[in-house]
């Protein structure tokens, strides 16, 4: 059971969020794409950075109201799951759009495959939120780290489909472009990639906005 003060920030951050995916521009812009078939795994990306900015300014605002936290592990845990899972499903219905219409459009009658929702990386996120001194310190895991692991959802819906496609005797192809011309990392992983895919394909740097 979650304790008082974890599902009261849960609750405040979850309709925060609630509230502005559903009258945000730019989210309409996309799910509309996605929805009708004219968008792809570029929407999507676009679409789960703007939902990870939501869902931090989300966060942020509901861990402020609160002034004397202290954010042990389970209470971390107790508060961020529910709203990266909440996160998870909202993207990933957008992942199968864009899945589903690249099979249209390459004419292959396949459905598109649903990835687990990564627990291993939200505990991560949980136990980095909880190994600061103070809530201050603390308050940049909230930030960018939960923009990247929205990010790294559509990473994951892309190597999935990917590997199965291959697996049914399709030759896939994973094309990633570099986000910047200035940037080593990006340009020394940018490429076109096959099954089995190598980690290189999804390594991000932090703030990468790399197209895969």
């Amino acid at each position: 059971m979650m304790s008082v003060l974890s599902l009261v920030l849960s609750t405040t951050a979850q309709d925060r969020f609630d509230k502005t995916v559903r009258h945000d521009s730019q989210l309409q812009v996309y799910r509309q794409k996605l929805q009708n078939g004219s968008g792809y795994y570029a929407e999507a990306e676009r679409f789960a950075v703007r939902i990870g900015e939501l869902l931090s300014e989300a966060l942020i605002k509901a861990v402020k109201k609160e002034t004397l936290i202290e954010f042990q592990k389970d209470l971390a845990a107790e508060f961020l799951t529910p709203l990266l899972r909440s996160a998870y499903e909202t993207i990933s219905d957008a992942c199968k759009n864009a899945q589903l219409a690249l099979n249209r459009k390459a004419g292959i009658n396949l459905d598109a495959v649903k990835f687990a929702f990564p627990s291993d990386r939200a505990a991560n996120l949980a136990e980095k939120l909880s190994s600061y001194p103070t809530t201050e310190d603390a308050m940049w895991v909230l930030g960018e780290p939960v923009v990247s692991f929205c990010l790294n959802l559509v990473d994951e819906a892309v190597r999935v489909n990917a590997e199965a496609l291959a697996a049914a005797g399709f030759l896939p192809r994973v094309r990633r472009i570099s986000d910047s011309a200035t940037c080593a990392f990006c340009n020394s992983h940018a490429g076109v990639y096959v099954p089995p895919l190598k980690e290189d394909a999804f390594r991000r740097h932090e703030r990468c906005r790399c197209l895969i």
